[in-house]
């Protein structure tokens, strides 16, 4: 064979070669198909998805959720209304899962990744079931954390596991599933406040401009500070519950006080309070107050002087008020009304006493 055919077929080799390096880095750079993910059909799916249940590491059932006409339920919370963000995030997660490494198809390896059968004595998993269509069976392992987020996980019909980019969290505490907000208000939507206490004694809070003013401040007495009355306000923002049983189930519910916050939405809500041992429970109830009764809770748009909660009406003029928002369909109270009705609810205690407060933890120490 000539020189220059020997020149010829190795130059024609090389830029193969390259041509072939090319092209597998193309290939390591392109996203992983729909082929390479954890199940590639259950994107088309979630919307007709109507259960999720969980099994912990021993093996029983932890945690069952329904999809009803009304929404998510958590059966083992009897029936209450489930996190449909949280169910939706896990099922978004779970689809798009893709598989970065094939790893132990050795049953006498599993427990090393966490994905031995639930029940087992070590290294068991989580069993996430998604019922019809998705017919998901899937043993949820340990999370991997040196190489970045990732998931341990094997389908439980097959034997190879596998490392998913996911990170998919279990929690198998059904509380944990709940839809556990009651309210988020904020606290300027707060007109007025009326604490009513079984002993008789009645503490009633009103907007005055930026804030609320305890009203019938006991002469010679003081706030403790001057924004002593605003931790009210903000009792109903970013209120979660710690427990809810039905109100069937909670025996002797005896309200100590009864608390009434006025919104400028045209609601009201009213919450019956009461301490058990080291346990604080609440019902709760919501109603659209009449236009009358609401035309009379307009803020007072007067600066206020916090010391003696006495709008400042020098000259005999006070502002004129701010024109009050919409209020809130008749139907749309009536639903939310509903969502409570029937169950008591466990608060946290700083929550509870932020809405059950006296006269007294408003004032300084009277003198002696």
């Amino acid at each position: 064979m000539q020189a220059r055919t020997v020149f010829i077929l190795a130059t024609i080799a090389v830029l193969a070669a390259i041509g072939a390096a090319l092209l597998d880095g193309r290939k390591a750079a392109s996203p992983a198909a729909i082929d390479d993910r954890l199940y590639p059909a259950l994107s088309g799916s979630l919307n007709e998805t109507t259960s999720i249940a969980l099994s912990g590491s021993d093996g029983s059932r932890a945690v069952t959720i329904e999809r009803k006409d009304t929404g998510w339920i958590v059966a083992q919370e009897n029936g209450y209304r489930a996190d449909s963000g949280k169910i939706r995030q896990l099922l978004l997660r779970l689809s798009d899962a893709v598989i970065v490494e094939t790893k132990t198809s050795n049953p006498d390896l599993y427990a090393r990744l966490g994905v031995a059968e639930p029940g087992s004595a070590e290294g068991a998993g989580t069993l996430l079931e998604i019922g019809e269509p998705a017919d998901v069976r899937l043993i949820v392992g340990k999370r991997e954390s040196r190489a970045g987020k990732g998931t341990y996980a094997r389908r439980a019909e097959e034997e190879t596991s596998y490392l998913v980019d996911a990170d998919i969290e279990l929690e198998t505490d059904p509380l944990n599933w709940l839809d556990r907000q009651l309210f988020d208000i904020d606290s300027q939507s707060v007109l007025r406040v009326e604490i009513h206490h079984e002993s008789g004694e009645e503490v009633v809070l009103q907007r005055v401009g930026e804030q609320l003013v305890i009203l019938g401040i006991p002469e010679g007495r003081s706030l403790s500070s001057p924004g002593a009355a605003q931790p009210v306000s903000r009792a109903l923002s970013s209120l979660l519950f710690d427990d809810v049983l039905p109100r069937a189930e909670f025996e002797d519910f005896d309200p100590q006080a009864t608390v009434r916050f006025h919104l400028d939405d045209g609601r009201r809500i009213t919450v019956h309070a009461q301490q058990r041992d080291d346990e604080r429970w609440v019902s709760v109830q919501v109603a659209l107050e009449p236009v009358e009764s609401s035309a009379g809770l307009e803020p007072v748009a007067a600066a206020a002087d916090p010391e003696n909660d006495e709008p400042d009406t020098a000259g005999g003029e006070t502002a004129s008020a701010e024109p009050l928002p919409d209020r809130l369909d008749a139907e749309e109270v009536a639903r939310q009304d509903a969502r409570f009705s029937g169950w008591i609810y466990r608060l946290p205690v700083y929550k509870y006493e932020q809405i059950v407060r006296r006269m007294e933890d408003f004032l300084l120490p009277a003198a002696e």
